[in-house]
C-alpha cells in the first residue's frame, strides 16, 4: 500500500544491506517491523526487532535522508550501524532502506 495509507498493523519491509545505491527491493528484503501508529505529519512509527531487543522506530518516507524534523523530532531511525568497510555513500537510516509497506486482509 502506499505509505500515506499506512495504519497500525500494517508491515513495512526494508533493505538494510550497506549500499550506496537504492535499495533492492526486487531481490529479497532482509529487515521487517509492524506499524504501531501514523503521525500527521507522515512519520510511521513501527516495532521491530534488531540485536535481539525490541525497539520503536521511525521511517518518513517523504524525507528518507532526513534525520530530525525542524521540531527535533526523529524522522528517521538508524537501521544499521556504521561500519569501517562501508562504501562512501552508504545507506543508514529507515527512508533510505523503505521497500514498501503491506497489508494482510
Amino acid at each position: 500500500i502506499a505509505p500515506e495509507r499506512a495504519r497500525a498493523g500494517d508491515v513495512v519491509f526494508f533493505d538494510t544491506r550497506a549500499t550506496d545505491r537504492a535499495p533492492d527491493c526486487d531481490d529479497a528484503t532482509d529487515h521487517a517491523g509492524i506499524v504501531e501508529s501514523t503521525e500527521p505529519d507522515g512519520r510511521i512509527l513501527f516495532v521491530e526487532t534488531r540485536g535481539g531487543q525490541l525497539r520503536r522506530s521511525v521511517v518518513d518516507p517523504s524525507h528518507p535522508t532526513l534525520r530530525r524534523n525542524e521540531r527535533g523530532e526523529i524522522a528517521n531511525t538508524f537501521l544499521r550501524p556504521k561500519r569501517v568497510a562501508d562504501p562512501p555513500n552508504a545507506r543508514y537510516f529507515a527512508g533510505e532502506m523503505l521497500c514498501g509497506i503491506a497489508r494482510a486482509n
